[in-house]
């Protein structure tokens, strides 16, 4: 971990990362080819009291709080390059009772007309001791009209922001469809206005 001010090198973090996996076998027509995704995983994302660190050749997944301690959150088993096919996995967020995970599923060749990534969330229960599927419901769009509860949005801090297309908010609020302050907000935002961002607070463990 290096210092934004000076370049000084502040911790230097035991993780052990394996053999790369941004390998894929791409086709085109009759023609097999391998390439390789630019990029990484998302390798930090920001909780409360630290870190939490991943990244797709991460066998161990880990966090890190704001004293240095790093701990392990999860340990895949097979190992991330033994798992075929490929599968990809890091942390997306952690509420404390819940540990929301993303993992890309990869086809062992990609190609147009042919199978494509399978991307899932889900999460492990502390309490329960279990892998669940969440769903999230906005009580101010009860018919799930404008959010979808199996989406989560982009993790950022310790929330997570979801963008609300203005279109749907637009019909949604002319058919009554929404309550409380989003609606007051819907009211408020002609169709073509830009998207309204809605910020999801993981303090409340439910």
């Amino acid at each position: 971990m290096i210092s934004k001010e000076d370049g000084q090198i502040l911790h230097i973090l035991d993780v052990i990362v394996g053999p790369r996996l941004n390998a894929m076998r791409l086709q085109i027509g009759d023609f097999v080819s391998e390439t390789r995704m630019r990029g990484g995983s998302v390798s930090f994302v920001t909780i409360d009291d630290g870190l939490l660190i991943s990244d797709w050749a991460c066998d161990t997944l880990y966090s890190l709080d704001y004293r240095g301690v790093l701990k392990p959150v999860a340990i895949r088993k097979p190992l991330a390059h033994e798992m075929k096919p490929c599968l990809r996995l890091h942390i997306k967020g952690d509420s404390g009772r819940f540990v929301f995970f993303l993992s890309s599923l990869l086809p062992d060749v990609i190609g147009r007309g042919g199978p494509s990534i399978e991307n899932r969330r889900y999460a492990y229960d502390r309490q329960e001791h279990k892998i669940v599927t969440p769903r999230f419901v906005l009580a101010d769009d009860p018919s799930g009209t404008v959010w979808h509860g199996e989406h989560w949005g982009n993790q950022f801090g310790a929330y997570m922001v979801c963008e609300l297309k203005t279109e749907d908010l637009y019909a949604a609020y002319r058919e009554k469809k929404l309550n409380g302050r989003l609606s007051e907000i819907a009211a408020t935002l002609k169709e073509d206005d830009n998207p309204v961002l809605m910020v999801v607070s993981n303090s409340e463990q439910k």
